[in-house]
């Protein structure tokens, strides 16, 4: 592993010399210069998902955790779903954890609530909370600029130091495994007689879909005639155009971005791509993008959705007879 001084990235093979990785001896195109550091890391506490949630002005994906089902894979799984469009709530901030985009679904009965897993994705701790509103009200840009306000008497509903996992939003059903069902091999990394996690983490990418987030929860998580209303969560925001300009990364991951630097739709004098922009976060020397349990899925999903714009358009361009092909 080597770390270049220039770009901040620290991976391997970067043929470092001086300080600088062959990339920055050519051009300052990862340069801080160019708007490509985030900058450090924020000194204060991690986060849980659900606290990153509860903070974030915009939402960008909706998560789907199946609880020990094994309909999926093994024994249970957490689904990415990317929205439509991202969200951005304004005046909402703080949201409660019921307000969330996440849903859990799991058999009949089944009550995990005091599992570790599930105690470490849906833990709220008060005094994190509060301590990142008020970092991110002195140094973030969308909370400087007061394009949210901070209801600070909501804070009062989050509990001191405990799970939120009773008051997401739950759907049960008979029908998450069958008593025959393949499961599939042991996981990667246990050994023979280890429970296998909770939770392991995937992702469904949306790359060219006319179907809404409801149609597609029901399309991957149930495979049985009955059907099953799975209610979203009640939030109402302003739906975001992501070719549009508008800083929907530093807005979704603030605990990555809490200062607001390095957007993808910052001004550059050099530019960068989707790709060149999300390797290089993946490879920021400090690991906190890498690490990011939803970040990954959410740059591989917009990479895949703007690569699908951009054939549509040339497909049109270049078969004109089948643009012209009317909906009859």
């Amino acid at each position: 592993m080597q770390t270049c001084n220039s770009c901040n990235e620290r991976w391997f093979d970067l043929d470092v010399k001086d300080g600088k990785c062959d990339k920055c001896r050519k051009k300052l195109k990862f340069h801080a210069s160019n708007q490509m550091d985030p900058g450090p890391a924020a000194n204060l506490p991690n986060l849980t998902q659900i606290e990153e949630m509860i903070i974030s002005p915009v939402h960008a994906l909706v998560s789907l955790y199946q609880v020990r089902g094994g309909q999926f894979k093994y024994s249970g799984h957490c689904c990415n779903f990317a929205r439509d469009t991202a969200v951005f709530h304004h005046n909402k901030l703080l949201l409660l954890p019921e307000e969330c985009d996440v849903i859990i679904m799991r058999r009949t009965g089944l009550n995990p609530a005091t599992d570790e897993e599930v105690y470490q994705d849906f833990r709220v701790r008060r005094l994190v909370v509060e301590q990142w509103l008020k970092y991110l009200e002195a140094h973030h840009p969308t909370f400087r600029s007061r394009r949210v306000t901070i209801d600070w008497e909501r804070l009062s509903q989050l509990p001191l130091d405990s799970s939120v996992h009773g008051h997401l939003r739950t759907v049960e059903t008979q029908n998450l495994s069958e008593p025959n069902q393949d499961i599939g091999p042991p996981q990667e990394g246990l050994n023979p007689g280890d429970e296998a996690p909770l939770f392991t983490r995937g992702f469904v990418p949306n790359v060219s879909t006319r179907q809404t987030e409801i149609e597609q929860l029901h399309a991957a998580a149930f495979h049985n005639e009955t059907p099953i209303i799975i209610t979203m969560p009640l939030v109402h925001g302003t739906p975001l155009n992501e070719h549009a300009g508008h800083t929907i990364a530093i807005d979704a991951f603030p605990s990555l971005f809490p200062t607001g630097k390095a957007d993808y739709n910052a001004l550059r004098d050099i530019e960068v791509s989707m790709i060149e922009w999300a390797a290089h976060l993946m490879r920021f020397k400090d690991g906190r993008f890498a690490q990011h349990p939803r970040f990954c899925y959410w740059g591989l999903n917009t990479i895949l959705r703007h690569d699908a714009k951009k054939a549509s358009k040339w497909y049109t361009t270049t078969h004109r007879e089948d643009k012209e092909l009317s909906g009859c």
